[in-house]
């Protein structure tokens, strides 16, 4: 890891072989009664699920042994031999359904829905056991100086003196030779679920066209984290910090106010248990309104369109851990909830947090409204097919942030904040694209010959920057939209 331009910090990783099972059975019971105008759906799911780690083997880190910078001899990430675990926990949910609809006029033209439905989460390879799991992709971190400037870190750059930075993959530096993982499973553990809530109307004009509305509500619960043990945030105190941002260029714009970050005051533990968060500690919901309108072929037309917005706000009484111990991450996309850093800008933040192990900085990819529109015409004459897909949204969050100094105690690298999640975003999108198609029958096989066009206007919309405000780079474009690409194709049926 390189800060201010300048080698400062290695982590070693360990080569990891992981074996999992996971063990599902699903059962599923439903009925429909109707009387006259009216329907009502009720189904009930049943799922039981556990998982557990094999038995593996990795090699030691190929520094383990070697000398390092202060001339002791690398000891840490050895070779393991796991002999497997079983966290000893089984998920057995039962998931109802309720549909109800109302046929107002008893023509099919006018329907009220309404849907009532319980999902529970689906287990994944080493979702449960992985926290026992010794034989991750463990790492530590640990101060690095590159001596001969070959940006290349090797075992005479290390300093391995002290308390190491930071770790991950259920390590423990403390005991580099453990075989065994720091973390616990909680023997009462709950699978996380979500209770959604759907109440639409359909309404058909004519033989072809029909427009819909729907106002749509879900609830998260029973979120999991690492918690660590004998850990608060009462363990962390605040510091204030003014970036030197003397290396960004001046036409970049960055933002390099005086923040406040929370460092520990004490050695992070690693020791941690696999649990559920509290009621109260942390929320999530999602309210959506969706409009859709939709004109079946009739004449050579068709139509379908479609507008939504939606809002999926967030609390916590707690902090995030950003940018301390990996091993924190939780399933939720969430890092540990120790640390006060961020709790202010992370409150009623509008985000969507995407898999465990992408980070904070990839979590907000959420857009609070999208409308699309897609047409499809057949020219009477030579019955030439054109079609097009118009499709627009809002940016995408874009939160600036100051990355910390390496704080002390394992606390590692933070980012804070600079604005509430969700507030700074990217610009709008839209874009264009078209297709052109005749259909040629050739001694009773069909050739279909196309032309497409994909981002017609060339629209060049900003879709990533580099959001750290103290780094060299703060502020560039680090994605865009694909430009205009032209296919031509022809596909044979017989």
């Amino acid at each position: 890891m390189f800060q201010a331009s300048e080698a400062a910090e290695a982590n070693l990783y360990r080569d990891s072989y992981t074996d999992y099972n996971v063990f599902d059975s699903s059962t599923y019971l439903q009925d429909t009664f109707s009387k006259g105008r009216f329907t009502l759906l009720a189904g009930l799911r049943f799922d039981r699920q556990w998982d557990r780690t094999n038995a593996s083997q990795v090699q030691a880190h190929p520094f383990f042994g070697q000398t390092t910078r202060t001339g002791v001899a690398f000891n840490h990430l050895p070779a393991i031999n796991f002999s497997g675990a079983d966290p000893g926990v089984t998920f057995n949910d039962f998931a109802p359904r309720l549909g109800m609809t109302f046929d107002l006029k008893g023509d099919g033209r006018g329907v009220v829905k309404f849907n009532y439905a319980r999902y529970y989460s689906q287990l994944g390879d080493g979702d449960l056991a992985g926290t026992l799991n010794p034989v991750q992709a463990s790492f530590v971190r640990w101060p690095w100086t590159d001596l001969n400037g070959d940006l290349t870190v090797q075992p005479g750059e290390v300093n391995i003196s002290g308390t190491a930075l930071t770790q991950g993959g259920n390590y423990n530096p403390l005991n580099p030779t453990a075989l065994s993982s720091p973390g616990t499973v909680d023997p009462n553990l709950r699978n996380e679920k979500t209770d959604e809530l759907i109440l639409a109307f359909d309404r058909q004009f004519g033989n072809s066209f029909a427009v819909g509305v729907a106002a749509i509500y879900r609830k998260y619960g029973d979120f999991r984290k690492n918690d660590l043990l004998n850990w608060t945030s009462a363990n962390y105190r605040p510091v204030s910090f003014t970036p030197n941002c003397s290396a960004v260029p001046a036409a970049q714009n960055a933002q390099c106010p005086t923040v406040t970050y929370y460092e520990p005051t004490s050695l992070v533990p690693t020791a941690y248990l696999y649990t559920n968060v509290a009621e109260g500690e942390f929320s999530r919901e999602y309210r959506g309104l969706e409009l859709t309108f939709r004109k079946r072929t009739a004449n050579g037309l068709m139509l379908n369109g479609s507008f939504s917005y939606n809002d999926s706000p967030m609390s916590t009484k707690l902090g995030l851990n950003n940018g301390q111990n990996p091993s924190t991450l939780n399933p939720s996309g969430l890092l540990g909830t120790e640390d006060p850093t961020n709790v202010v800008n992370f409150d009623q933040g509008q985000f969507a947090p995407v898999s465990a192990g992408s980070g904070l900085d990839n979590a907000f990819i959420n857009a609070r409204w999208l409308a699309r529109l897609s047409a499809s015409y057949t020219i009477p004459w030579q019955k030439i097919g054109v079609a097009m897909f118009l499709n627009g949204r809002d940016g995408y969050p874009s939160p600036t942030s100051i990355q910390t100094p390496t704080r002390p105690n394992g606390g590692g690298i933070g980012s804070v904040y600079l604005v509430p999640l969700g507030d700074n975003r990217l610009d709008l999108f839209h874009n264009l694209d078209l297709r052109v198609d005749k259909t040629v029958s050739v001694k009773g096989a069909k050739v279909v010959i196309s032309a497409d066009v994909f981002n017609v206007l060339n629209n060049d919309t900003v879709q990533s920057e580099r959001r750290t405000q103290n780094a060299a780079n703060a502020n560039l474009i680090s994605a865009i939209v694909a430009p205009r690409v032209v296919r031509f194709g022809a596909r044979l049926t017989w």
